[in-house]
């Protein structure tokens, strides 16, 4: 079973490599495929999608981030998949 979410993360999230954090720890979950990219002044957007567990750890891991960022509010809505989505990458 699959499962999509589109993410939007708020707080100190750019200028912190949060997206190359992201990116790399997608690609440490199996299966996962979307994309993360800057979407607005301390704003960050999130795609993933994958098998329930997977997409659940990549959820619980945007809710803080990597050590350098600081997540002041996450928000996540459950998507349709894309299947033209083969890899984990950045958006610029």
């Amino acid at each position: 079973m699959k499962q999509a979410y589109r993410v939007t993360v708020k707080g100190r999230v750019t200028g912190v490599c949060f997206r190359y954090f992201t990116e790399d720890y997608a690609h440490s979950l199996l299966g996962v495929t979307g994309y993360v990219r800057n979407s607005g002044y301390g704003e960050v957007e999130v795609f993933v999608q994958g098998s329930v567990e997977s997409v659940n750890e990549m959820l619980a891991w945007l809710r803080h981030g990597p050590p350098s960022a600081s997540v002041d509010s996450y928000y996540s809505e459950k998507v349709e998949e894309d299947s033209a989505l083969h890899t984990f990458t950045i958006k610029y």
